[in-house]
């Protein structure tokens, strides 16, 4: 049996379920977010594999948060405060997790830990993200 689906230009399938947007920058996040689901399960036994993983992690929340901004600034006029605010608090959370792991990065076990906590935060901004989508437009 097929389901009523409306074909979106990107979609991804998110621990939450499938999701799909036609904005560039909602694309971006949640792309970014379904990256971070392979680095928030990533297990490394050598200290500089996780500290890639950990930079890429941090690399992918921040063009993420980068790219919730650019979203904002385009579609201000329409979008409610509320949903902007817990996107915003989302993102903005995900990237305070991973920066508070002051360099030089040598707990491996904190990595992996911050890693898991900034998807859980990126991946709590998904509904948010796909209300303020549909009051974009």
């Amino acid at each position: 049996m097929t389901e009523n689906v409306i074909p979106r230009k990107y979609n991804y399938n998110l621990e939450t379920g499938t999701v799909g947007t036609d904005d560039e920058d909602i694309a971006n996040i949640l792309y970014n977010t379904n990256c971070m689901e392979m680095k928030a399960s990533y297990e490394a036994d050598d200290l500089d594999d996780m500290r890639m993983a950990f930079g890429e992690s941090f690399s992918m929340v921040t063009e993420a948060a980068e790219h919730l901004n650019h979203f904002i600034e385009t579609h201000k006029e329409k979008l409610q405060t509320d949903v902007v605010n817990i996107a915003l608090l989302s993102l903005s959370e995900a990237v305070i997790i991973l920066d508070d792991v002051a360099p030089p990065q040598t707990d491996m076990e904190l990595m992996s830990r911050s890693m898991k906590k900034a998807y859980q935060k990126m991946l709590s901004a998904v509904p948010s993200l796909l209300q303020l989508e549909e009051q974009s437009l």
